[in-house]
């Protein structure tokens, strides 16, 4: 997996998974009680991507 740091993104997919998988990682570590945000693609999408999400502390 190749770390893109957040900022501007040449598609309208990859801004929209970077924010997808910024709700992951609030849900992951219950950043501000959120539970059950609303991602524009399928959750289980990300699956392969839940531990390294996991192992991202700030």
């Amino acid at each position: 997996m190749v770390y893109e740091p957040p900022g501007c993104f040449d598609l309208e997919e990859e801004a929209a998974r970077a924010y997808d998988k910024m709700m992951l990682w609030c849900e992951l570590h219950n950043t501000a009680g959120v539970k059950g945000g609303i991602t524009n693609y399928d959750p289980p999408e990300y699956d392969k991507e839940l531990a390294w999400l996991q192992s991202i502390t700030q």
